[in-house]
């Protein structure tokens, strides 16, 4: 067991700890600590969406378009919104840009009624992609204001909606 001193705040740890850099390339989900209510990264144990074998109605020439439209805005966010009838490949679609674009992938499946997500998530010193799967059932509407500052990048830059 050892102990993780951050300012006045101190952590037991067990295991290993490393202090790098960088997020590695991977899909990390968010977790919270129900007593400090702080966020952290958990990597899931697979690096990349699994796809099928076979893909139908998924266009590669759109999921190319907002590839290369991510790649020339440097410096800038980009959200991409899929709609359509359930079934037509925007979830299959947005897995594939995130499976291609090469960044950290944080899932977003809910919103803690406590503490501050988007403040967590602008402290990110790096750019990453956030995929939030039925954002009309994950983000009510008073919460819809505080995640536009997040998605308009004045607080970040360089993030994959």
């Amino acid at each position: 067991m050892k102990v993780l001193q951050n300012n006045e705040s101190y952590s037991l740890i067990s295991g290993d700890i490393k202090i790098i850099n960088d997020i590695p390339l991977g899909i990390y989900d968010i977790l919270q600590n129900p007593m400090s209510l702080q966020f952290s990264l958990q990597k899931r144990d697979y690096d990349t969406f699994t796809l099928p074998n076979k893909i139908y109605g998924v266009s590669n020439k759109i999921i190319d378009k907002v590839i290369n439209k991510y790649k020339i805005v440097k410096d800038k966010n980009l959200g991409v919104l899929f709609a359509g009838c359930k079934g037509t490949g925007k979830s299959l679609a947005a897995k594939k840009i995130c499976n291609e674009i090469k960044l950290p992938i944080i899932v977003l499946k809910s919103i803690p009624d406590e503490g501050d997500l988007i403040g967590f998530l602008t402290t990110i010193p790096q750019p990453y992609a956030i995929f939030i799967d039925e954002f009309e059932k994950i983000v009510t509407k008073e919460e819809q204001v505080s995640f536009l500052s997040l998605l308009d990048g004045s607080t970040t830059s360089n993030i994959l909606f």
